[in-house]
């Protein structure tokens, strides 16, 4: 049998996040999946697909009945138009 040292494996050397750095954190959070709801089905769906259920790209595909290029456009895509949204909204605010 291996032994398995558990020393160190529950180390206090990283601290927890605060109070606050949760709440930005969960408030960002809501801010992009506001904008992936807002989305069009097709680009929704697949970002959906890939961050929440974590597919790859092939059980995706299968999923969608569509071809892995298909996915890695649409995927690619998706992701540019959340990044731009996200950043128009956060020019807005300023």
């Amino acid at each position: 049998f291996k032994r398995i040292s558990l020393v160190g494996f529950f180390s206090d050397d990283k601290q927890s996040p605060s109070a606050e750095q949760e709440f930005f954190k969960q408030e960002e959070m809501n801010e992009v999946w506001d904008v992936v709801l807002k989305l069009p089905k097709k680009h929704r769906e697949i970002l959906i697909l890939d961050a929440k259920y974590e597919l790859s790209y092939e059980e995706m595909a299968e999923t969608l009945g569509v071809s892995i290029g298909t996915v890695k456009s649409r995927l690619s895509r998706a992701r540019s138009k959340v990044s731009k949204l996200i950043g128009e909204g956060r020019s807005d605010e300023q």
